[in-house]
């Protein structure tokens, strides 16, 4: 699922870390960023202008006189200045290296670790930072660091979930975890959008995570945004629906209803006469289409229904996931 959902790019490892060990879900994560900060390394890691306040034996750049006179007035022969630097130590780079040493003393595959130390090599005139969720929040892509997002994003779940000696035993802790409501909905997003390329003929059309305005007051705006949007055809005849995929196992079969009152907004605020709550199939679980009443002092608002369709997220034989979840999905889409 996290490779299908494209959280991470996960290529095929090399024979020698398959026969040195089995690879665990924490290897190929760690492979990943190793990867891409490979990558970094052979084109070039970004540089970037810092001021930097130092007391030199040389004038060089601005001089602060309040720190001259306070530091230097019996050694005349050091200047305190302010001047600017040119060079690799930035949060971008500071980033990368603090997260490669978190791999470096976590990973117990001896090819990652070798790996990581020859690449921190690379970043031996970069500072190591102790980095907080507010590090990542400030940074600032660029042109020119835009390449660094995907390797910051897999450094941020390194750095943010480690945890060195937190109780009375002397080991390190990482925990990769993954919000799974998230990757449910990004596999569900990418088997649709796989099968709506391999049937482009059928004009079915699929956006996620389109944001609609839904509420205002005066500095404030609220937005609404649904998981999936589906458009199936052309023209007049274009039927759109809304689909919430949902990482749980409904109580007694029934939708929850904070559930169906959040599908009854995006249907009035999208115009979708119909919506789908998506489940992963379990045993006993059926799918219902059922509809909402009409209100009784707004008879001008149309009809809506909403279903619950639940999919398979394994082939029965091989216990493999499912590749036709797409066409399935699309066929129900069809149905309602």
């Amino acid at each position: 699922m996290i490779r299908r959902s494209g959280l991470i790019r996960l290529t095929s490892l090399t024979d020698a870390m398959l026969r040195s060990r089995s690879a665990t879900l924490l290897d190929i994560f760690f492979k990943s960023f190793l990867s891409e900060v490979e990558q970094l390394a052979h084109h070039g890691l970004v540089r970037k202008y810092r001021k930097n306040q130092d007391n030199l034996t040389i004038l060089k750049g601005r001089l602060l006189f309040r720190k001259q006179i306070t530091l230097n007035l019996v050694h005349r022969e050091r200047f305190y200045t302010e001047h600017v630097h040119y060079d690799r130590n930035n949060p971008f780079n500071q980033i990368l290296v603090t997260a490669l040493n978190i791999l470096i003393l976590t990973s117990s595959n001896p090819h990652l670790t070798a790996l990581a130390r020859n690449l921190a090599l690379s970043f031996e005139d970069v500072d190591r930072i102790n980095a907080t969720e507010t590090t990542f929040t400030r940074l600032q892509y660029t042109r020119n660091t835009e390449r660094y997002r995907r390797a910051v994003q897999l450094a941020r779940l390194i750095i943010l979930n480690y945890c060195p000696d937190v109780r009375s035993g002397g080991e390190d802790v990482l925990a990769i975890l993954f919000d799974m409501n998230d990757l449910f909905e990004r596999y569900v997003y990418a088997q649709l959008k796989r099968a709506e390329a391999i049937n482009s003929e059928q004009n079915v059309f699929f956006r996620a995570q389109v944001q609609q305005p839904f509420w205002r007051a005066e500095r404030i705006r609220k937005h609404i945004r649904p998981d999936i949007i589906a458009e199936i055809g052309r023209g007049q005849k274009q039927k759109r629906v809304v689909i919430d995929t949902k990482w749980k196992i409904p109580r007694n079969g029934k939708p929850a209803d904070a559930d169906l009152h959040q599908m009854y907004a995006y249907s009035i605020q999208f115009g979708a006469s119909q919506s789908l709550l998506l489940y992963p199939r379990t045993s006993g679980a059926c799918d219902v289409q059922g509809r909402f009443e009409q209100p009784v002092h707004f008879s001008e608002i149309g009809n809506y229904s909403c279903g619950m369709c639940f999919v398979e997220l394994f082939d029965e034989e091989d216990r493999l996931l499912g590749e036709k979840m797409g066409n399935e999905i699309i066929e129900r889409l069809r149905q309602i």
